[in-house]
């Protein structure tokens, strides 16, 4: 398998990080040694601007078009599959859209918790995603991200988080067997803010180093990972972001600040389990209401990013 980086970015680019090879076979929906996908989360905000995946194609020069775009839904699926409420259109018609051949990463929140999700549930999320096969959609399912943060429904419960995913992935291969699963934590250390009993399975999983105590010197992001067999690629979420009481200070990144972001997750995982990589999430934020230096611009901002 070779390692490749894939970049997920909600407007810009980001040069891809040093990619290691490997002798194996590629994982489900690797490109080939050397290449990369870039892929467009596209804003379909009701309120705002339509960002949806034809009009951000036609304003790119020279006829390119955008290879991957990424869509939400939830599980229970309910009504979610509607990717762009303003055209009343799903996710595949969305792509259909655009005359291309152009991918889907799909992100699957659990805002209902993971303790409801039910065998039907999984069941149609399983046929939904077998009829983007039937369509030659290619298709990476990002289930429940971000799962070592607190502030997730389904966050910080690396026990039943394994268990969902296991029964998920199993269903996919064989109803939706070309579909890759990517695990894709925060950047960062999540501090374990509500510890589960000390005797408890979720304990022993948080407690990577088996020193009884759960802080940053864990290996936390490992206690949710399902095994090699059941995951195709890693992804991560990785920001540049102040705080500032309730508001957010406006600061240029750090040199070398996103590769500090993704250095653990790809030591891991691309690195230690020769897995391809995304940067699933990413941006640069920044608030126009706070005063900024001159020249210091939003623009100025995400181009320090996306550049490192």
């Amino acid at each position: 398998m070779k390692t490749q980086v894939i970049l997920l970015l909600t407007a810009c680019l980001l040069t891809p990080l040093p990619i290691p090879s490997y002798a194996q076979t590629l994982a489900r929906l690797e490109p080939p040694d050397g290449k990369h996908y870039f892929a467009v989360w596209p804003d379909m905000n009701p309120q705002g601007a339509a960002e949806y995946p034809a009009v951000i194609n036609r304003r790119l020069p020279n006829g390119l078009n955008i290879p991957v775009f990424h869509f939400a839904q939830n599980i229970p699926i309910g009504d979610t599959l509607i990717g762009n409420r303003l055209k009343n259109q799903t996710n595949e018609a969305l792509l259909k859209e655009t005359g291309t051949n152009a991918g889907m990463i799909l992100t699957l929140y659990a805002n209902a918790g993971l303790d409801g999700i039910t065998d039907g549930d999984i069941k149609e999320l399983a046929d939904q995603l077998h009829g983007y096969e039937k369509l030659n959609i290619s298709v990476w399912l990002r289930f429940a991200p971000e799962m070592d943060g607190w502030f997730n429904e389904w966050g910080q419960r690396p026990t039943l988080y394994r268990e969902t995913w296991t029964r998920i992935a199993r269903a996919l291969r064989t109803t939706a067997p070309t579909v890759a699963l990517v695990f894709s934590p925060n950047f960062g250390y999540s501090q374990v803010m509500n510890p589960p009993a000390r005797n408890s399975t979720d304990f022993a999983l948080l407690d990577t180093n088996k020193d009884g105590v759960l802080d940053e010197k864990d290996d936390a992001k490992l206690a949710y990972y399902p095994g090699d067999e059941w995951v195709d690629w890693v992804g991560m979420s990785a920001y540049h972001v102040r705080f500032s009481g309730p508001y957010w200070d406006n600061v240029m990144p750090d040199d070398g600040e996103m590769e500090r972001m993704v250095d653990q997750v790809y030591k891991m995982f691309a690195i230690g389990r020769g897995k391809p990589m995304m940067l699933s999430e990413s941006g640069a934020a920044f608030n126009p209401n706070n005063a900024s230096a001159p020249g210091f611009t939003e623009l100025s901002t995400k181009q320090a990013f996306w550049r490192q």
